[in-house]
């Protein structure tokens, strides 16, 4: 699975991949990169809308909620709010990128690809 993310850093837009490998239970993926693995659960999906996804790297857990826009139903919000405190996250750790400078694109120059050099 390829993911690919544009994100703003210092005021510029960066396209950042990375690639995870199949594991052999359905919905995980793994990757290691500079000598660290990280794991992933696909929680729950639309495959069109948003996914909510769980992270492991070095036994922290991380969930994220993605969208393919910005404007993400407000049903998948609270359900991902749900999951996070399910796990006992605490709630004042749920970050919400802001809406403004919201990337569509970056040059040729601001391209990471975060798997060349892996392991």
């Amino acid at each position: 699975m390829r993911v690919n993310t544009l994100r703003k850093l210092d005021g510029i837009c960066w396209d950042i991949k990375q690639e995870y490998k199949k594991a052999a239970i359905p919905g995980r993926f793994s990757r290691k990169n500079r000598g660290l693995t990280t794991d992933i659960v696909i929680s729950e999906t639309d495959y069109t809308n948003y996914a909510i996804v769980f992270f492991q790297q070095r036994r922290r857990i991380t969930l994220k909620l993605y969208g393919r826009t910005t404007n993400i139903n407000q049903a998948v919000q609270r359900k991902f709010r749900q999951l996070v405190l399910d796990n006992n996250i605490p709630d004042i750790l749920i970050y919400k990128f802001p809406d403004y400078g919201f990337c569509e694109t970056a040059d040729e120059f601001h391209q990471l690809d975060d798997d060349v050099g892996s392991i």
